[in-house]
């Protein structure tokens, strides 16, 4: 796992496979949070390279928290778990931004 997340990573909390429908373009994909930076990420294997891919979640998120878990329910839509708030991650997939 050490070699897949950013390196400027802090704090990996929670982490779980998105297998909703309200956002077709991450199905399939890693979704994982930083308590430290207060982000959410996704992670995804390049097929062409076989190199990692994190993209930031920012768009979807909303603002930062201090992630401390992610759920899924009986839909496999993901509802992130901040020490202040419980997010459900049900929005247009963001614009990739690489943090390699």
């Amino acid at each position: 796992m050490a070699r897949l997340v950013p390196a400027n990573s802090r704090a990996i909390t929670s982490g779980i496979v998105y297998r909703g429908k309200a956002i077709p373009e991450l199905t399939g994909t890693y979704v994982f949070g930083d308590y430290i930076k207060q982000q959410l990420f996704t992670l995804t294997i390049d097929p062409g390279t076989g190199e990692p891919v994190t993209t930031a979640l920012d768009a979807v998120a909303g603002p930062a928290a201090t992630w401390v878990s992610l759920a899924e329910d009986d839909n496999g839509e993901i509802s992130a778990v901040a020490t202040s708030s419980i997010r459900l991650l049900m929005a247009a997939a963001p614009t990739p931004r690489s943090h390699d």
